[in-house]
């Protein structure tokens, strides 16, 4: 049994611009701080790593995060190499993202309690009840996520 399946909680450091293929399918490639778990006597180091989404997330993504914003995202760790100019090879690892999700913390009001997540296989979508009108019907059904976090 194989399984490739990534889930981060971190925050991305650049904000997104929104591109799009050939065929006219949204792209969006950012990068995502991870802090590791802070060690005693040693200060604290994030990863950067890389991700891309496609299509409705991606558009998503470029619509409602910024540059700081804290997200959560589930999806694959995909590998690939090139030729640098040196003629050295290098090897990549980008996440594939499949589900995109807030990630706020309880201090923030509960207007801002959204979330969102799709799958490549479900294209359901959450709205909150209280901004129905204000945010081009990605969110159908009230979702708190303060509540799923122990912080």
């Amino acid at each position: 049994m194989n399984v490739n399946k990534v889930m981060l909680m971190g925050r991305l450091t650049a904000d997104v611009e929104l591109q799009h293929t050939q065929n006219n399918m949204a792209v969006v490639r950012f990068t995502i701080a991870v802090n590791r778990p802070k060690q005693k006597d040693r200060d604290s180091v994030s990863d950067f790593i890389e991700c891309v989404a496609f299509d409705k997330k991606a558009e998503f993504i470029a619509k409602y995060f910024a540059k700081g914003s804290p997200m959560i995202l589930f999806g694959s760790i995909r590998t690939g190499s090139y030729t640098d100019k040196e003629g050295n090879k290098r090897k990549t690892w980008t996440v594939f993202t499949s589900e995109v999700q807030f990630a706020w913390n309880a201090k923030r009001s509960q207007n801002d309690s959204r979330s969102f997540e799709e799958s490549e296989t479900d294209s359901s979508r959450y709205k909150s009840d209280t901004q129905k009108n204000e945010n081009d019907g990605y969110f159908d059904n009230m979702t708190n996520i303060e509540e799923d976090f122990p912080f």
